[in-house]
Order: C-alpha cells, then structure tokens, then sequence
C-alpha cells in the first residue's frame, strides 16, 4: 500500500514539494518489486554432426542476438545460463538435413542443470536423400540463478546433420539451431 502524505488543512506552499517527493519515492519502491525482464535470441552459424548413432549431443549456439539475463557459456557453448530467476517461455528450431538415403529418426530435447527433462523430446522421421526438416519445439521452464539449459539432439544414422547454410540471393543465412527465450 502506498501511503502518501495528506493534504494540509491550511495552505503550505512547501506540500506540494514534500507530496511530489512521496510519489515518486513510492513510484520508486514498485518498480523494486517488479523483477527486470530477461531474454535471449541465440542461434549456431556451423553444421553440426553426429559421431555416432543413438547418442546424445548438446547443441552448441555460436552467436547472441539480443540478450539481458541470459546468456551463453563462454565455456561450454551448448549452456544457456540464467542470471535472473523466473519462468521462461523458451522456443527452438533446429534445421535437420539428411545426406543418407534410408529413413532415419532425430530426437530432439531440453536438459536442465544436467538432467533431461522428462517428456520433454520430439522425434521426427526422414526419409530419402537430402530430407529435411525444421524441428521447433516450445518450452516453459522455471529458472533460479545460475540454473542452465542445453538443447540435446541424436540420430538413429549418422547421415543426419544440423545444417547450416550461408545466404543465397533472395534468402538470408541459415543457421543450424535457434534458440530464443523470455520471461513470462
């Protein structure tokens, strides 16, 4: 509740000062209540492969956009940490390609703080030469300090790649992977 001095019962020239202050100090105390926005748009500028057949890969994200409370590892390039608590909508699309001829699977999923998350993957079936598919998957997930996220990716035939493409007139790049992310 914001308590703001009352009116005089007689003029004073100094309230209008001392109630102008008041309000804005209160104004002040709300906005310490409401924690900062934070976001991220991230996305891999490389092709990205499969050494081997049913095995987990973190993807790696290469390049920020717009960031403020998120960001990517400097380290370990496939974390995406968290600098202000809350709950996030996270959304990715990764761009798979097949360079292989018979049909295969790819699975994608989160993995927070090391642990995949349960009910969390999408799979998807290519089929024939030089299949492709954009796989987008949508996240809510609660984050404290510090807390990350990595996007996991495996095949069931090594000839499915995470596909980036340079540009092509009248189309801009392509990236592998893009990953963006907000509180809500």
């Amino acid at each position: 509740m914001i308590r703001l001095p009352s009116f005089p019962a007689v003029y004073d020239s100094g309230w209008g000062n001392i109630y102008s202050r008041s309000l804005e100090q209160s104004i002040g105390n709300l906005q310490n209540l409401v924690p900062p926005r934070a976001y991220g748009s991230f996305f891999d500028t490389t092709t990205q492969t499969a050494a081997a057949i049913n095995t987990a890969y973190a993807v790696t994200l290469n390049t920020t956009g717009l960031s403020f409370g998120i960001g990517v590892d400097t380290t370990v390039t496939s974390k995406i940490v968290f600098t202000v608590p809350g709950v996030y909508n996270i959304k990715a699309s990764a761009q798979f390609d097949k360079v292989s001829a018979s049909a295969a699977d790819v699975s994608l999923w989160i993995r927070q703080n090391g642990v995949d998350v349960a009910y969390s993957a999408g799979k998807s079936t290519l089929l024939g030469n030089s299949a492709s598919i954009l796989l987008a998957r949508n996240y809510l997930v609660e984050a404290n300090v510090n807390d990350y996220i990595q996007f996991m990716w495996s095949v069931t035939n090594t000839g499915i790649i995470l596909l980036a493409n340079a540009a092509s007139s009248p189309v801009p790049a392509i990236p592998s992977m893009i990953v963006t992310a907000h509180t809500v």
